[in-house]
Order: C-alpha cells, then sequence, then structure tokens
C-alpha cells in the first residue's frame, strides 16, 4: 500500500523531545523525524508528517490512516494492543525530572525511599508499575501532559518519573528542573515504533531496516547528534544527556 500510494504516512505527536519538535525555525526535526526522512528514501516514496494527538494517536493507527507512529514510544503492554512494535532502537535510562533545588534528595533509591509522603507524577501505566516496584511507599500521580506539567498545572508532584534523554531536552525549556539517575534504579525504557497489527511483511521490513542502520551506523550517528549534542558550533560544549546528566564523560 505505501510503495502503491508513493508515500508514508507517519503520526507524529506534539513535542516528543528530543525525538520529534518545532525547532527555531519552525521545522519538525529530531532524532526519529532524521530516521523517517531517510526511510521513505530507502523506500524511494515521500513522507507525510501527520501531527496526532496523544487521545487519539493509537486510534489513526490501529485504523491505518497513519502508516507508522513515531516519538520515543517506549514498548508496554498497554500500547501493544493498538499496533505492532517495531524492534528497539534505543534503549532509555529511567530518571526523575525534579526542581533544580531538591536534586540532592534523589542522588539513589533508599534515599528517595526515606522522604515521607512523597509525591511522584508518572505518564502512563507502566512507569506507574516500574514506580510502585521500586518504591512501593511512594504515591503515584498520573498525568496526560508533560509540557503542562512542567508549567505547573495540577495535578503536581514532587518528582515526575521519565527518561533521562527526554527529560533532559524538556530541562532546556524549562531549567528550574534537573534530570536526576539515582543509584540503584536501574531501568532502562526500550523505544521502538509503532505499525498497524497484523502487518507482518511490513514489520519484517522495518526490523530489517533498523537493523541496517544500527549496523551502517547511521541511528548512531542520530543518537550523537539528537542525544548527546554533537556537531554544534558553540565554542563551549554543548548540552548532552551523557556528559550532564549521565556524567559518563568529561
Amino acid at each position: 500500500m505505501i510503495l502503491e500510494r508513493g508515500s508514508i504516512r507517519a503520526g507524529v505527536p506534539p513535542d516528543t523531545l528530543p525525538f520529534a519538535f518545532v525547532n527555531r525555525d519552525g521545522e519538525l526535526v529530531g532524532f526519529d523525524i532524521e530516521l523517517l526522512h531517510d526511510l521513505a528514501r530507502d523506500l524511494n516514496v515521500t513522507l507525510e508528517l501527520v501531527h496526532v494527538g496523544r487521545a487519539t494517536r493509537m486510534e489513526l493507527l490501529d485504523s491505518g490512516s497513519i502508516d507508522i507512529l513515531v516519538g520515543g514510544i517506549a514498548i508496554t503492554p498497554d500500547n501493544v494492543v493498538y499496533g505492532t512494535f517495531s524492534d528497539t532502537y534505543l534503549d532509555q535510562t529511567a530518571a526523575f525530572l525534579v526542581p533544580d533545588h531538591r536534586r540532592r534528595e534523589f542522588t539513589d533509591v533508599e534515599s528517595i525511599g526515606r522522604l515521607q509522603g512523597l509525591k511522584v507524577a508518572v505518564p502512563n501505566e507502566y512507569y506507574l508499575q516500574r514506580l510502585r516496584h521500586a518504591l512501593p511507599d511512594v504515591e503515584g500521580i498520573l498525568i496526560d501532559d508533560i509540557e503542562r506539567y512542567l508549567q505547573g498545572e495540577p495535578p503536581q508532584a514532587d518528582a515526575l518519573l521519565y527518561t533521562a534523554e527526554a527529560g533532559s531536552a524538556w530541562t532546556l525549556m524549562f531549567p528550574a528542573y534537573s534530570v536526576v539517575v539515582p543509584a540503584g534504579l536501574n531501568l532502562k525504557i526500550p523505544t521502538a515504533f509503532m505499525i498497524p497489527a497484523g502487518s507482518e511483511r511490513y514489520l519484517d521490513f522495518v526490523d530489517t531496516w533498523l537493523e541496517l542502520k544500527m549496523k551502517n551506523g547511521q541511528i548512531a550517528e542520530a543518537y550523537e547528534r539528537w542525544i548527546l549534542g554533537k556537531g554544534a558550533t558553540e565554542q563551549q560544549p554543548r548540552w548532552s544527556v551523557i556528559r550532564n546528566v549521565l556524567h559518563w564523560v568529561d
């Protein structure tokens, strides 16, 4: 159908930093957007970017209105009913997004567990389950919009359980927050594309395509550009998850 139509229709939720977002020039860019352009070139079709709402994106995928859904989608059980996950192209690191002045309170899981009356916001049921597993005495609060939460709209909490990669991108817009990866959390969030269920041949193609992009280094290049922040022209080192959040390099 994609080849006959001559285009691939990709559903893109709003502001899923650093995977898909609008830059200062009004262009839709990001880790996933770069991969999508490459996918369309390899298929020799045009790319149609369809802006989808969080409430309707899975319905559009299930109905076949879009061919692929992107935006740093975590592989979680509740998403499986709407479509099929591709192979993982990135493992994100679970982290807490906290007010900057409280970052020292979240350095390790034991310290977090000793905080009285702690409330932690989570973006979906999967994060809520992981929170209860790691910190059973902490109250989890479901939210449906990261940006509104960071803007101070209710419900509010002491911290947000999210990922270091996406959370750090949000702190560029909301510098009053910091990302902390607590010692002892040890939780990875596998990330993949989603396609309509029952598309076995299409799934085989996407999985094989992703493997090729990993083997030839293109996904690594996109990771360096959008996650590590390499390739900037500033004299000072550019912000990066690895340097400024995980502290794996100087």
